[in-house]
């Protein structure tokens, strides 16, 4: 399947955009736990819908100016103190395989403030567009009163253009997501035969408690995890791909 089905997604919700726009998605952090602990992070829908890249603190940028349609991405630095301190980064290269976005249109977070100011939201004849007149956001709130983190993300675009129009991305995306295509179709497929055929091991929600053979519990605590990863549709196509040739080989032992 490749990386087809997330670059369809980028095109059908940019073609429905407004003429001079541009949209910004962020990919989001762990929640904070306690001390210096997070909780478990878990990317934003709508960026892996869109991406199908499950890493923190990316920026997915889209534009639409005149018939033309195009995208970016911002992602962490991979560099040796990153990789030692704070484990290993995506590199542009990987971002390019599982997302579709070409590497020269990825680039890294510290050049998005002045890539912004630069190809978007200026009037030179080096901007890739006229000047945007619409940005859209997730505007998801996860209460009724709460404030969609996007707001905070873009706090200084807004008050530094305050003439932009803030539109709601969901009012497209919710639209396009109840749609399947055929790829996300036969995904869903799998994740059934794969849910099927694991059921025996699995008589409740959980998996048994931890049994005196450790290795058999791990392995069919890990193939569980799988299940849930494939029913929320989370993994990027890759390693849906690799965990799919691994799931294959438990149930056949």
């Amino acid at each position: 399947m490749g990386n087809s089905m997330v670059i369809n997604h980028r095109q059908a919700f940019a073609g429905q955009m407004k003429e001079a726009s541009f949209a910004l998605f962020f990919s989001g952090v762990a929640p904070h736990k306690s001390g210096d602990q997070k909780y478990p992070y878990v990317p934003n829908r709508n960026f892996y819908y869109l991406t199908g890249l499950t890493r923190e603190n990316f920026i997915l940028l889209l534009g639409k100016s005149g018939d033309r349609l195009f995208d970016f991405l911002f992602i962490e630095e991979a560099s040796d103190y990153a990789t030692k301190w704070l484990g290993s980064r995506m590199t542009r290269e990987e971002a390019s395989v599982l997302s579709g976005i070409a590497v020269e249109r990825i680039r890294f977070l510290g050049d998005f403030p002045g890539f912004l100011n630069d190809a978007i939201l200026s009037d030179s004849r080096k901007a890739l567009m006229a000047m945007p007149k619409a940005l859209y956001l997730d505007l998801y709130r996860d209460q009724p009163l709460g404030r969609p983190s996007s707001l905070d993300e873009t706090q200084s675009i807004r008050d530094n253009y305050p003439e932009l129009k803030i539109k709601n991305a969901n009012e497209i995306l919710d639209r396009l997501r109840m749609v399947k295509d055929d790829a996300e179709i036969r995904e869903i497929e799998s994740a059934i035969i794969l849910a099927k055929a694991l059921k025996p091991f699995f008589p409740s929600q959980d998996p048994a408690p931890m049994s005196t053979n450790s290795m058999l519990y791990l392995t069919i605590r890990s193939a569980f995890a799988v299940v849930r990863e494939y029913h929320s549709i989370r993994l990027s196509p890759a390693e849906k791909m690799r965990q799919f040739s691994i799931m294959k080989r438990i149930i056949r032992r």
